[in-house]
């Protein structure tokens, strides 16, 4: 298990990327915001509408009430953040900061958002902010979504491991 940076769970505010995003292909502005728990929903549904398919594919359906709970112990706000595009929420990030890496735990924008650079620049920020302090990104993406490895393998991010459900990536600094 990787060290943690000492800074008790959501005791220290998600960081900005370092990364400008101020517009996408349209001119919009695209911002991050801290998320808080009233994003609950919204993040559950994003997941739902972006992973859905994947996770049905990979564990043959997708459980409403298994995914309810999990999504109920893994989304931490203090570690998240939300997509804004001209003051409306269309995606969220989740970044794991540790001593010796960052761990993007999840990428994800709304279908009818994606294809115009969003999640590019957003990404490309985590590994501005990893190389800036010399450290690798790391991720996991389903074996079933190759549009995501795909995605990733764009960005210089590389296959290190895999698991029975999973490609392991890594993009080193």
């Amino acid at each position: 298990m990787a060290q943690q940076s000492g800074v008790p769970p959501g005791s220290e505010p998600p960081r900005s990327t370092g990364f400008d995003m101020k517009h996408d292909a349209n001119n919009d502005t695209i911002e991050l915001r801290p998320a808080t728990e009233q994003d609950s929903a919204f993040a559950y549904n994003l997941k739902k509408a972006v992973l859905g398919p994947y996770i049905a594919k990979t564990f043959g359906s997708w459980d409403d009430d298994a995914q309810r709970a999990l999504h109920g112990r893994q989304f931490r706000p203090a570690e998240t953040q939300i997509i804004m595009r001209s003051g409306e929420a269309i995606g969220l990030l989740a970044v794991d900061r540790h001593l010796d890496k960052l761990r993007l735990r999840q990428l994800f924008v709304l279908p009818e958002a994606q294809n115009r650079g969003i999640g590019t620049r957003v990404a490309r920020g985590i590994v501005h902010e990893a190389r800036a302090k010399c450290l690798p990104v790391v991720l996991q993406v389903l074996k079933t979504n190759p549009r995501a490895k795909s995605f990733y393998e764009r960005l210089g991010f590389v296959v290190t491991g895999e698991t029975e459900t999973h490609h392991q990536m890594a993009h080193s600094p």
